[in-house]
C-alpha cells in the first residue's frame, strides 16, 4: 500500500526541530499497531534545518511521508495542518494531529484511536493536561471536508486544543485515559524553549488567539461548526 491508501494519519507540522520528528517517527515505530497509523511531516519551506528533514524522512520507514509548506505568515502550525488536512482528508478515513514534541508511550494505541474516531473526536493522555484539553487529536476526514478545514484559520497557534474540545463537546469527544501520548513540553520541564517554542508562546499570539477562540464561541460559529460535522456524521445525526 502506498501513504494514500490508508486508514488513519498524523499531520505533524515542524520548524527547525528535525531532531523532534527522529525521535517522534522512533516512538511511533515502538508503539503503532502492525500496518497501522502513519505520519505525515510538514515543513516549512525556509526552514534551514531543511536539509536535516529530508535525511531524517529519507532514513524512515515507508510509512513516514512529508511535503514542504510556503507560509505565509508565522506561526504556520494551524496553516500547515489545514494545508495537509485538505490533501488527505479524501484518501484517509481519521486524520490525527500531533506536535512534534508528542511521544505516543502506548502499545497499539493508534487502533484505540482509529476505532473511537470513525465518528467522534479522540484523544489520549498527554500527561500534562490529562482530560481538560486535546493537545494531540483524531477526528474523522470527513469532519475536515465538510468545515473545509481541521483547525479554523483565524487561529495562529494556540487555543485550537480548546476549540477542538468544544466542537467535541457539540459531535461527540472521547478521552482514552488509558492511551499516553505524552507532550514533552517545557511547561512540563522536558524541553527547552528554543526559538519555536518563543515564536509560538509569544504573548501577543496568546492573546490574540484567546480573543479569537472566545469570538468563535461567543458568535455561535463553533455551533455552525457542528451542524456541518453532525450532518456527514453516518449515522444520521443533524441536529445538535
Amino acid at each position: 500500500m502506498g501513504w494514500y491508501d490508508r486508514a488513519v494519519i498524523y499531520i505533524v507540522p515542524s520548524r527547525g526541530r528535525p531532531h523532534n520528528v527522529e525521535e517522534l517517527i522512533g516512538a511511533f515505530e515502538q508503539t503503532r499497531s502492525p500496518g497501522g497509523t502513519e505520519l505525515f511531516i510538514v515543513v516549512d519551506d525556509d526552514d534551514p534545518a531543511v536539509h536535516d528533514y529530508r535525511r531524517v524522512i529519507k532514513d524512515a520507514p515507508q510509512w513516514v511521508n512529508w511535503i514542504r509548506f510556503k507560509a505565509m505568515r508565522r506561526p504556520a502550525m494551524v496553516d500547515a495542518l489545514n494545508y495537509a488536512a485538505r490533501q488527505l482528508a479524501t484518501r484517509h478515513d481519521v486524520i490525527g494531529f500531533m506536535g512534534d514534541d508528542h511521544r505516543p508511550r502506548t502499545p497499539s494505541w493508534d487502533e484505540l484511536i482509529r476505532v473511537v474516531a470513525s465518528d467522534q473526536l479522540v484523544y489520549g493522555n498527554d500527561t500534562i493536561h490529562g482530560p481538560n484539553i486535546p493537545t494531540s487529536i483524531a477526528m474523522p476526514a470527513r469532519y475536515i471536508t465538510a468545515m473545509g478545514y481541521m483547525a479554523p484559520p483565524m487561529f495562529r497557534h494556540l487555543y485550537v486544543d480548546n476549540w477542538w474540545y468544544a466542537l467535541g463537546q457539540r459531535v461527540g469527544i472521547t478521552y482514552l485515559s488509558g492511551v499516553t501520548i505524552e507532550h514533552m513540553h517545557p511547561i512540563a520541564g522536558k524541553a527547552e524553549w528554543d526559538e519555536t517554542y518563543k515564536m509560538a508562546n509569544d504573548g501577543a499570539l496568546y492573546e490574540a488567539d484567546r480573543l479569537t477562540y472566545e469570538e468563535l464561541r461567543d458568535s455561535g460559529r463553533i455551533d455552525e461548526d457542528a451542524a456541518k460535522c453532525l450532518a456527514v456524521r453516518g449515522d444520521g445525526s443533524t441536529t445538535l
